[in-house]
């Protein structure tokens, strides 16, 4: 299969798009660290791979500081005040989650601020939630 470039595409990006990219991501990644697996977020089913994509979308808008249709640049800056305002607006509407927000935000800025986006963001926040790498065994006393 051959990749072919997308800039003959009509249209750009939007803000509401990019702004819609980091609230699924950081609301679903709250609810996954409550235990859930999927999560109905603006009248839609999600589930990790929503996010895995939504991720990468945003780290490669910022990355390839991409031009939304209402003018403005995507940038690290730009994306880490729409975080800002996600979360601000998510604690509010989740006073109870404050702790299972904080690991939400801190899995998505890692992930979104390497110079290369991880392979799985799926593994970083396992990593997160059992507080060990998710290769690393549980210590097993020697027999």
């Amino acid at each position: 299969m051959r990749m072919t470039g997308t800039s003959s595409l009509a249209g750009n990006p939007t803000l509401s798009g990019l702004r819609r990219n980091i609230r699924v991501s950081l609301r679903y990644l709250t609810a996954w660290f409550g235990g859930q697996a999927a999560v109905v977020i603006d009248g839609h089913v999600e589930d990790f791979g929503t996010v895995e994509l939504a991720r990468l979308q945003i780290w490669q808008w910022a990355h390839h500081e991409v031009l939304l249709a209402e003018g403005l640049t995507v940038s690290q800056r730009l994306v880490d005040r729409l975080m800002r305002e996600e979360i601000a607006m998510l604690r509010r509407r989740l006073p109870g989650a404050q702790a299972r927000i904080e690991m939400a935000e801190q899995v998505l800025s890692e992930a979104l601020g390497a110079g290369e986006p991880p392979a799985f963001l799926s593994q970083i926040a396992y990593e997160a939630l059992v507080g060990r790498p998710a290769n690393q065994e549980a210590d097993r006393p020697a027999a």
